[in-house]
């Protein structure tokens, strides 16, 4: 039984890398175990995009395994892990309901570089903006809720518990530079 669950999970573990082009891993054949290696190598401070990256490679390569990371600062990766799409990130103080969300969302590429998203058409979208700008997002037309989340606490801030959207919606500016939002569709 163990066995199989281990082959179900991919700990990602030592793979972010000192250049962000690809990743990182020990060479094969050196005697070393990864925390040596790693301890050798000059490996610097992990961003929110290399730990999203690394996590979403990981989901696209083996989307039927459960993907999790771990490394020296996982806990303030929480949310890159969660909007790739990864298994079991320690995000503080959310609601069931989000965390139902997310199980419900898969990770969605967009162009802009300061703007993640989970998105199941229908039902939810889960932004992570890293702008305290505006900005557009598709959306299915229908009724919407949209409430802020905050990235420290976890606590939900209900904006709009209305909103009609048709096609496109625009993000109100944020107050803070890292900001989550929900719309849930009502």
């Amino acid at each position: 039984m163990i066995r199989c669950v281990v082959r179900l999970l991919i700990l990602l573990t030592y793979v972010i890398g000192i250049n962000t082009k690809e990743l990182y891993a020990p060479k094969g054949g050196v005697n070393l175990a990864p925390r040596q290696h790693a301890r050798k190598m000059r490996v610097g401070k992990v961003t929110y995009a290399e730990a999203y990256r690394a996590v979403s490679e990981y989901r696209l390569r083996y989307p039927e395994k459960a993907v999790t990371y771990y490394a020296q600062n996982y806990p303030a990766m929480a949310w890159a892990v969660a909007m790739a799409g990864g298994s079991c990130p320690q995000i503080k103080g959310v609601s069931e309901e989000l965390l139902q969300a997310f199980a419900r969302t898969v990770p969605m590429e967009r162009k802009a570089g300061d703007v993640y998203e989970m998105v199941k058409s229908d039902t939810d979208i889960i932004i992570y903006s890293h702008s305290k700008s505006k900005f557009t997002i598709p959306v299915a037309a229908g009724k919407y809720m949209l409430k802020q989340v905050n990235v420290e606490s976890g606590e939900e801030c209900i904006i709009d518990n209305r909103l009609r959207i048709s096609g496109q919606y625009e993000i109100p500016a944020a107050s803070q530079e890292e900001c989550v939002y929900w719309l849930h569709r009502l």
